[in-house]
């Protein structure tokens, strides 16, 4: 992000904004490697907002970031399918074998 280049950790943090969020196992939310990961069970649902801080907790304004979602996929039965909606974006990027389905909302 653009706090790199003024020698600072960023640090993206993701917050639920209501009350609906569960873990399917949270023991395997946080870092892995240098990718974020949460979980959730089948057919929930997860609102959140995205922050950046320094490493002493102030807030951060990115002038820009990219934002990269992976295993967006689907149970055996195809009984739900994972789904983003993102508001507040300037472009979408994706490349050309992808099987994600772009909308507007």
């Amino acid at each position: 992000g653009d706090a790199e280049r003024f020698g600072k950790n960023t640090f993206l943090v993701l917050n639920s904004t209501d009350n609906k969020y569960r873990a399917a196992a949270a023991n395997l939310n946080g870092l892995e490697g240098r990718f974020g990961t949460f979980n959730m069970p089948g057919s929930s649902e997860l609102n959140f907002k995205l922050s950046f801080r320094d490493e002493n907790g102030q807030n951060l304004t990115m002038k820009r970031f990219m934002l990269s979602w992976f295993d967006l996929d689907s149970d055996k039965h195809h009984a739900f399918e994972e789904s983003v909606a993102i508001e507040g974006y300037d472009q979408v990027f994706t490349t050309s074998e992808t099987e994600v389905r772009i909308k507007s909302l």
